[in-house]
C-alpha cells in the first residue's frame, strides 16, 4: 500500500510555539466560524506546537492542523470532527472522551497517549507522510502503547497502523479496516471486531478473550501467542491464518491433585493436600486459570506450557524451567523464582509485587511478603505493563528483557543485569501529578462574541 504524502518545507523549522493569548484569537475565531457567526475564521494550527497545553471540551471541529503537536496536552472530550490532522503528533497525550470522528489522522502518532472512551468513527488513520518528515518517517498512524479502553473505532480506517501493546479492551472496532495493522501484544478482551477487515494483521501475543469476532475477514493473519479464551471464528474467515499448536489438556491425575490442592486452599489447610510437583515433566500443558497458589514446583519443567491468568501466590517455583511459557496476566505475588529459566516467556500484565500477610482471623499484619526472582534467567522476557513493585533482583539476567509501562518501584535494579533491556515509560518512583497549563475555559469563547 503507498501512503499519502505531502509537501511542506522543513519540519522542524516550520514548527513554532503559539502562545495562549494567541491561541484565544484562533479558537474565538474558530467558534464564530462553526457557528456561522460574521467575522468567523477556521482555525489554521498546521505546524503549532501547542505541547502541554489544556484544550479539553473545547469544539474543534473541521479544523486545519497538519504537523501540528498536542504532545501531553489535556483534551478531554475536545471535537475534532472532520478536522484535518494529516501527520500530528498526540504523543502522552489525555484524549479520553475526545472525537475524531470522520477526521483526517493519516500518519498521526498517538504513541502512549489516553483514549480511552475516543470515538474515531470513520477516521481516516491509514499511513501518511510529509515530504520533510517528523520522527515519523515512515508515515504509520502510530498508536502503539495508547490506552483506547471502551474506544469507538467504528469503521474507521487502520490499514497498516501501529497499535501493538494498546490497550483496547471493550472498544468497538466492528467493520474497521485493519489490513496489514500491527496488534501484537495488543490487549483486545471483550473488543468488538465483528466484520473488520484483519487481512495480513499480525496479532501475535494479543489478548482477544471473549472479542466478538463474527464475520471478521482474518486472512493470512498472524495470532501465533494469542489468548483466544471465548472466542469462535467458526464465523469469521481464516485462510492462511497461522495459530499455535493446541496445548495439552492437564492429566486427569494432575487436575485431582490440583483440586485437591484448591481444598485446602479454600480451608486454610483444613481439608485437602498440598500440593507438590517438584521435578515433575509438565512441558505444554494447558494451566490457565488454575490456583497454584502455595504449591511446590520446585524443578518442574514447564518449557512451553500455557498458564494465562493463574494464581501463583507465594507458589514455590525455584529452578522451574518456564522457558517460552506464555504467563499473561497471572497473579505471582510473593512468589520464589530462585534461579528460575523464564526464557523468552510472555510476562505481559504479571503481577509480581509483594502480598501483604494475614493472620488466621484475615485480618492484615501489615507485613509484606516479597516476590524473590534473584539469580533468575529472564532473558527476552516481555515485562510490558507487569508490576515488580519490591520485587528482590539480585544478579538477575534481564538482558534483552522488555520493561514498557512496567512498576518497577523500589527494586534495586542495579543489583540486576540489564544487558540492552528496552525500558520505557517505567515507573521507578511514586508518581506525581502533572501540572498542566491553564483550561482554555469554552464558556469564554462564546460569552466574548
Amino acid at each position: 500500500m503507498i501512503s499519502s504524502t505531502r509537501r511542506f518545507e522543513n519540519y522542524q523549522s516550520a514548527l513554532f510555539v503559539t502562545d495562549h493569548a494567541e491561541i484565544k484569537e484562533i479558537l474565538k475565531n474558530h467558534w464564530l466560524f462553526i457557528s456561522g457567526r460574521q467575522f468567523g475564521q477556521r482555525a489554521n494550527l498546521k505546524f503549532r506546537d501547542l505541547s502541554g497545553m489544556n484544550l479539553s471540551g473545547l469544539n474543534l471541529q473541521a479544523m486545519v492542523g497538519p504537523g501540528a503537536v498536542f504532545s501531553g496536552c489535556t483534551l478531554v472530550g475536545t471535537d475534532f470532527s472532520e478536522a484535518d490532522l494529516f501527520t500530528a503528533v498526540f504523543e502522552n497525550a489525555n484524549c479520553e472522551k475526545a472525537i475524531f470522528a470522520n477526521a483526517d489522522i493519516r500518519g498521526a502518532s498517538f504513541n502512549g497517549a489516553r483514549l480511552s472512551g475516543v470515538n474515531f468513527t470513520r477516521a481516516d488513520m491509514r499511513p501518511g507522510r510529509l515530504a520533510v518528515m517528523t520522527k515519523n518517517s515512515d508515515g504509520i498512524t502510530d498508536l502503539s502503547d495508547a490506552v483506547l479502553v471502551s474506544a469507538i473505532l467504528k469503521d474507521a480506517r487502520l490499514d497498516q497502523a501501529n497499535l501493538s501493546r494498546c490497550q483496547a479492551n471493550n472498544a468497538d472496532m466492528s467493520g474497521a479496516f485493519m489490513h496489514e495493522v500491527d496488534l501484537s501484544n495488543a490487549d483486545l478482551r471483550d473488543a468488538n471486531l465483528s466484520n473488520a477487515k484483519l487481512k495480513g494483521a499480525v496479532l501475535t501475543g494479543a489478548d482477544l478473550s471473549g472479542a466478538i469476532v463474527r464475520g471478521a475477514n482474518f486472512t493470512g493473519a498472524d495470532l501465533r501467542g494469542a489468548v483466544m479464551e471465548g472466542v469462535d471464528l467458526s464465523q469469521t474467515e481464516t485462510t492462511g491464518i497461522e495459530l499455535d499448536e493446541p496445548r495439552e489438556e492437564v492429566t486427569d491425575s494432575i487436575r485431582e491433585i490440583l483440586e485437591r490442592h484448591g481444598l485446602w486452599l479454600k480451608t486454610n489447610g483444613a481439608e485437602g493436600n498440598s500440593a507438590d510437583f517438584s521435578g515433575a515433566d509438565l512441558r505444554g500443558k494447558d494451566f490457565s486459570g488454575f490456583d497454584l497458589s502455595a504449591a511446590n514446583f520446585s524443578g518442574a519443567n514447564f518449557v512451553g506450557s500455557l498458564l494465562v491468568r493463574c494464581k501463583m501466590r507465594m507458589s514455590i517455583m525455584t529452578g522451574a524451567n518456564f522457558a517460552h511459557c506464555n504467563l499473561m496476566g497471572s497473579d505471582m505475588r510473593g512468589i520464589n523464582l530462585t534461579k528460575a529459566d523464564l526464557r523468552h516467556a510472555n510476562m505481559r500484565w504479571v503481577n509480581l509485587s509483594g502480598l501483604e500477610l494475614k493472620d488466621k482471623g484475615g485480618k492484615a499484619t501489615g507485613k509484606m511478603w516479597k516476590s524473590e526472582l534473584s539469580q533468575a534467567d529472564f532473558t527476552a522476557v516481555n515485562l510490558t505493563n507487569a508490576n515488580m513493585q519490591d520485587a528482590k533482583m539480585e544478579n538477575t539476567d534481564f538482558t534483552n528483557a522488555i520493561f514498557i509501562n512496567t512498576n518497577l518501584i523500589d527494586c534495586q535494579l542495579e543489583l540486576a543485569k540489564l544487558d540492552n533491556a528496552t525500558l520505557q515509560s517505567v515507573q521507578l518512583k511514586s508518581s506525581q501529578k502533572r501540572i498542566a497549563e491553564p483550561a482554555l475555559d469554552p464558556t469564554w469563547i462564546e460569552a466574548s462574541g
